[in-house]
């Protein structure tokens, strides 16, 4: 059997590098989100893009992980 072209191997450095990215933004999502729902009371509009784009990143890992061969 070959493997399809668009499933992504747990060895490739792009699925290395996207948990890596992952690892990241979960580490920001879980210092600063409590802290800025503490001690925030108004989140600029930059900051409201930054927390839709890392939200839109974690919607894609979904993809990501449904593709993946682990």
């Amino acid at each position: 059997q070959s493997i399809q072209p668009w499933i992504i191997m747990p060895t490739s450095r792009l699925k290395s590098f996207w948990n890596t990215a992952m690892i990241v933004l979960l580490l920001y999502t879980a210092t600063y989100m409590p802290y800025q729902t503490c001690f925030i009371d108004e989140i600029s509009p930059i900051m409201q893009r930054v927390d839709n784009i890392i939200d839109a990143f974690f919607m894609f890992d979904i993809v990501i992980n449904f593709i993946s061969a682990e």
